[in-house]
């Protein structure tokens, strides 16, 4: 019997020892845990803010040039409001505290967070390049024509030289500026003067005060679309018409066109 008395204290001794092992790994586990949880608190937070920004910015609801750019960044925040990650009540056992700790640390949301970041920046510039092409002012048509490569010469109508006599008028435009272009040989088109010669030495740009006004007036250009009297190509941009040289190749129309767009739209 007194050599059973040592046994039994031994015993007690390791397995208050074992105890007082597992009990340490844990709570090693435990912290583990609160450090993530900790973690994915700040990720959620920097997530919701970004989430928050864009829908402010979505409230506004300003018209955009790219009429696609603010569903974009809809799709971004939605996206990233189901990929945020609610944080779990800590589970019991150590191999559950351990393998939920996993789960919380390989959470990630950078993905989405550049996506709406660049999302908004895309809808933003698309808002300011509306604006710029809304009603602009000649000086500025004339600053970004000549930014083009490949244009020779400008020119403004006045009303006293405005062959259209449209100038200033109810529906008509509020600036209309011809160019020449070097992809069109000027001695072979009539007229003295750039405004003379019109949109066959190059092409122009009508500005009007509404997109309506703009719209009406490109149906108009459209009547005569591949006929004798067809004046060349011509689009709408914002409250802009641009119309190009029909001496020119639709290939050439069409590159005009574009850089004259791009230079239109370009953000400074």
């Amino acid at each position: 019997m007194k050599k059973l008395i040592p046994l039994v204290a031994l015993t007690m001794v390791l397995t208050f020892a074992l105890s007082a092992c597992t009990s340490k790994e844990e709570q090693a586990a435990i912290d583990s845990f609160k450090v993530a949880t900790t973690n994915v608190e700040k990720l959620n937070s920097e997530l919701d803010k970004r989430v928050s920004d864009a829908e402010n910015l979505i409230s506004k609801n300003e018209k955009a040039l790219d009429k696609e750019a603010i569903t974009v960044l809809e799709t971004a925040v939605s996206k990233a409001k189901a990929a945020k990650v609610s944080i779990p009540k800590q589970p019991n056992g150590k191999q559950s505290i351990e393998k939920e700790t996993e789960k919380l640390n390989k959470i990630d949301y950078t993905s989405n967070i550049k996506k709406i970041s660049d999302a908004k920046k895309a809808y933003e510039d698309s808002v300011k390049q509306l604006k710029q092409v809304t009603a602009p002012s000649e000086a500025f048509v004339i600053e970004r024509i000549k930014a083009v490569d490949g244009i020779t010469g400008v020119s403004a109508v006045t009303e006293d030289n405005d062959p259209n006599q449209q100038l200033g008028k109810q529906g008509g435009y509020t600036a209309q500026v011809y160019f020449s272009s070097k992809m069109v040989e000027q001695s072979k088109v009539d007229g003295n003067s750039l405004i003379d010669k019109g949109t066959d030495a190059g092409g122009s740009i009508e500005v009007y005060k509404t997109e309506e006004e703009a719209k009406k007036r490109d149906s108009y250009l459209a009547t005569f679309d591949g006929g004798m009297f067809s004046s060349g190509s011509h689009s709408v941009l914002g409250t802009i018409v641009i119309r190009t040289s029909s001496i020119l190749k639709a290939s050439q129309q069409k590159e005009l066109e574009q850089n004259l767009k791009n230079s239109l739209i370009a953000l400074k």
